[in-house]
């Protein structure tokens, strides 16, 4: 009875030990779940859609993001964002930079910077890849340069907006930090992704807007937009802004017209409204 007890005990250690090398019972691993519920018009049937992703949040391999990302999404910072695609960066749906008031859009409310957490970062951190089925944390930088993220003066951290590749994006690997994954075998998260990416398929879907700051530049101001405002307008008003206020008058002396990192976004549209949003985003 004892040898059989033995031997028992042994099995069970080994099945522990294959079971943990494949990766079945995520030994060693820490993992939130989080679930995104979308609204997606759906312009070949014109209807609004409900859609929700079921996100794995890998703690392990980027705990102050994902810390940070819970945090957020407990106190509600997700709900009501807008989904957008940055022209430049046609490849990735995003969301957390701006938020729907009514039939308007602002800026979200502006959270702390976290430290990079990825190989160029400075840290081993997250090792996932840029592919389809990932989010990560997106970074910015003051400049025309779209591969400036890999610039050694580029700032490694992140804030709270958020990146969903629509296909591999080899590039970003190890310069953003990838903190989550969804199975895209689900039907689910498969019909979600689909309903977004259809969403900025066509031309008449969208409305394109520019995202700008004004102001004067002040590196010691990194949790204020470093001292920067926030602007967006549709991108037809910013064209005729740009041309007529390269310098404006004020009421002593004129001065340039100084703005900062124009992006041209596209968002979504169905009768005034917008097409693609964030009904609500809960750990679950």
């Amino acid at each position: 009875m004892r040898k059989l007890k033995k031997l028992f005990v042994s099995f069970l250690a080994m099945l522990m030990l294959f079971t943990c090398t494949l990766g079945i019972t995520g030994c060693g691993e820490d993992i939130k779940k989080l679930e995104i519920q979308f609204e997606v018009y759906n312009y070949s049937a014109g209807t609004m859609e409900t859609h929700t992703l079921e996100v794995d949040l890998y703690r392990h391999l980027a705990e102050q993001t994902v810390d940070a990302i819970t945090n957020y999404v407990n106190e509600g910072y997700y709900d009501n964002n807008v989904v957008y695609v940055m022209s430049t960066f046609s490849t990735q749906i995003m969301f957390g930079e701006i938020v729907a008031n009514g039939n308007d859009i602002e800026q979200n409310a502006i959270k702390p910077q976290i430290p990079g957490e990825f190989k160029h970062g400075g840290t081993v951190g997250s090792n996932l890849k840029n592919v389809k089925g990932s989010i990560g944390l997106w970074r910015t930088w003051y400049s025309f340069d779209e591969n400036a993220y890999k610039s050694a003066n580029a700032t490694d951290t992140g804030r709270a907006t958020c990146y969903i590749p629509t296909q591999s994006i080899a590039d970003y690997n190890d310069y953003f930090c990838v903190f989550a994954k969804f199975d895209l075998e689900k039907e689910t998260n498969k019909n979600a992704i689909d309903a977004l990416t259809n969403a900025f398929s066509k031309e008449e879907n969208y409305e394109s807007y520019v995202i700008f700051y004004t102001g004067e530049y002040d590196e010691n101001k990194p949790d204020q937009n470093f001292g920067l405002e926030f602007n967006i307008m549709l991108q037809d008003d910013y064209w005729e802004v740009e041309q007529t206020l390269d310098v404006f008058e004020t009421d002593t002396e004129q001065e340039h017209f100084v703005h900062y990192n124009p992006t041209t976004i596209r968002i979504p549209v169905v009768n005034g409204e917008f097409g693609a949003t964030i009904v609500s985003a809960k750990i679950v």
